[in-house]
């Protein structure tokens, strides 16, 4: 089905990282609320910073290549999760690099983005289980680029232990996924050395419930009447170096290394109309918390218009959660390639005496998550 296009308007490093000694985890818990069983209704939205316009097709090409390979088990995996979002339309008036060699009509496919992939992102949803949708957005920490190592190897494997976790176990809490899939890349003879940051959700819709871990600097949002109800915050050693799961080589100094107990734990009431959004930093980076409220509000107009009235109120929640994703990559990848456009890095570098004007180029993974009712 088609739907009225959306009008918009322009409003990790591993080098120098140090082993430390943190502070137990942070748990921030809000009763729940809700009597009625919710319904979630999932968008997926992902991108390699190592794609058009960024990069050419050929070097994106090359790119995709990382990661784990195609015919292997975690490959295999990883292409079932693609399948599950990169619609990604570009935001093309606002992209000088369109205007320039209209490379838009060459590279706009959903194969190809697909192919790309997430870069050194990676996620899963699981909605298989009966009770509880669980969601993880993990971002492979890429400084081991600079000593030969693959940062998407890392990321890959975590999410896929993380994910075949709430499969054997459908009722875990979101910290213990964390430590089954770290526990599982250690044990993984694919992944040599590298590190992530992660950020795992669960979602009970007969208890109307948010349990969360994060750990780094990826996250979660809850967007509620229209404003931000809740957001989770980065754990951080220092600028630019978030807390990470590390699987090292012979100790490998200047590393950051944390242990998924050490993930700050959330527990938040749901209600109908919330929308959760779980996002790497390739976003945070990039968009303010007012400015995803504003894109949500675009979308929600788009879809109250007259000529998407053949949306009936499930597919409409469907609609809502797809679009937003689809909306929140594109926004995050315009402003990458702007330097008029004040970020929240560049205000963050600022904090830190470091001259940085616009957006950062990184990859950038949305899952968004409508909350309906039964």
């Amino acid at each position: 089905m088609s739907l009225r296009s959306v009008q918009l308007v322009t409003p990790r490093l591993f080098t120098r990282t140090r082993i430390a000694a943190f502070s137990t985890c942070t748990r921030r818990f809000e009763s729940h609320s809700t009597s009625d069983p919710l319904r979630f209704s999932v968008g997926v939205g992902y991108s390699g910073k190592d794609t058009p316009p960024f990069v050419s097709r050929e070097r994106a090409n090359e790119a995709a290549k990382k990661g784990f390979q195609p015919d292997s088990k975690i490959g295999r995996w990883k292409r079932e999760m693609m399948a599950l979002g990169g619609g990604r339309v570009e935001l093309f008036d606002t992209m000088q690099e369109s205007k320039e060699d209209d490379w838009t009509r060459e590279n706009s496919g959903l194969a190809d983005r697909r192919r790309w992939g997430s870069g050194e992102d990676s996620f899963f949803v699981n909605e298989s289980v009966s009770r509880k949708t669980y969601l993880a957005v993990q971002d492979g920490v890429g400084g081991w680029s600079d000593a030969g190592v693959d940062p998407s190897l890392f990321s890959e494997s975590l999410t896929y232990h993380m994910y075949t976790s709430t499969l054997k176990n459908p009722s875990a809490k979101p910290v213990d996924v964390l430590i089954k899939g770290y526990a599982g890349v250690l044990a993984d003879e694919g992944v040599k050395c590298g590190s992530s940051t992660s950020c795992v959700v669960s979602l009970d819709k007969g208890r109307g419930l948010l349990e969360a871990a994060n750990l780094g600097d990826s996250g979660f949002t809850i967007i509620r009447n229209g404003a931000v109800h809740f957001a989770s915050t980065s754990q951080t050693v220092y600028f630019n170096c978030p807390w990470q799961l590390a699987k090292l080589v012979n100790k490998t100094p200047d590393a950051a290394s944390n242990r998924p107990e050490q993930a700050d734990l959330y527990q938040q009431a749901l209600k109908p109309g919330d929308m959760i959004v779980l996002y790497t930093d390739g976003f945070s980076d990039n968009v303010h918390p007012h400015q995803l409220v504003g894109l949500l509000k675009h979308v929600d107009n788009t879809l109250a218009s007259p000529e998407n009235a053949f949306l009936d109120p499930l597919e409409r929640e469907v609609e809502r959660a797809r679009l937003l994703a689809d909306v929140l990559v594109a926004y995050g990848r315009m402003v990458m390639g702007r330097e008029d456009v004040q970020t929240p890095f560049e205000l963050e570098a600022a904090q830190n005496r470091l001259k940085w004007p616009g957006g950062k180029l990184d990859d950038i993974t949305v899952l968004t998550v409508h909350v309906g009712q039964d």
